[in-house]
């Protein structure tokens, strides 16, 4: 509800032209001295960021948007009133806070989250904790989203594996001429790079175990996933366990 009210409030603004709305996210660490974050405990936040290329709003439009009811435009015409206002009070459910910017070029509205880490320990059961571990084997991922080359080798240490990561197939063929892997975990390898990376991988070493990591696969992915042949799959979101069984599997194949 609140990026609907965030996207409604830039498209109303804008009907007289075409307008552009970018939502994106990110991780960030907060300074509470930065204009517009006084009040915000310092540390690790994630950021939800709306931004339009609409008319902008001068300074005393940006200190009453969040008051109930109002509006630059025609009450009952265009809305509520109530939007930003209702915008404002889940992102103080939450503990967070919000900043908003505005220019010539457009607006841009900058939620923050306080961000959790989960402990990477939990959901791997005390009686396979022992029979999955990785015992120093190596593993080389391959994935050119650096949150989650991030994400898996923190699962892969907590697990017992010696891993590296690379965010090219070029780079990974570079990596195992230099060092050879027991796994590689394949990023992407639906898309066409990523079936290109396996056989560039399995020309170099036929013998490679190589798993493939992935979320859900749209028929668009089926004539690339098909040419990987019998390739196990760990599938995206990681989780510890996932993970770890998946890993078993492919290096007892």
């Amino acid at each position: 509800k609140t990026v609907m009210n965030l996207v409604l409030n830039a498209w109303k603004k804008s009907r007289e032209k075409k307008t552009a709305v970018m939502i994106t996210t990110a991780n960030g660490l907060i300074d509470p001295s930065v204009p517009g974050l006084e009040g915000l405990p310092q540390g690790e936040y994630a950021v939800l960021t709306v931004a339009d290329n609409g008319p902008g709003m001068d300074e005393r439009n940006i200190k009453k948007i969040f008051e109930p009811f109002f509006t630059s435009r025609e009450l009952g015409k265009s809305g509520t009133g109530l939007g930003l206002t209702l915008v404002r009070h889940a992102v103080r459910e939450y503990r967070g806070g919000i900043r908003v910017t505005s220019d010539a070029e457009g607006n841009r509205f900058e939620l923050f989250f306080p961000a959790l880490r989960p402990d990477l320990s939990r959901g791997l059961p005390k009686e396979y904790a022992d029979e999955i571990k990785g015992r120093g084997r190596t593993i080389l991922v391959v994935d050119d989203l650096k949150d989650q080359q991030a994400t898996a080798l923190a699962l892969l240490e907590h697990l017992g594996y010696r891993a590296k990561a690379v965010d090219s197939g070029v780079a990974a063929l570079e990596a195992i001429k230099k060092a050879s892997a027991d796994l590689v975990i394949l990023g992407a390898a639906s898309s066409m790079a990523g079936l290109e990376a396996y056989r560039m991988i399995k020309r170099l070493r036929p013998d490679q175990k190589i798993l493939r990591a992935g979320g859900y696969l749209g028929p668009d992915d089926m004539p690339a996933a098909q040419g990987l042949g019998a390739v196990g799959i760990v599938k995206k979101p990681y989780t510890i366990l996932d993970m770890a069984i998946a890993i078993k599997e492919e290096l007892e194949k």
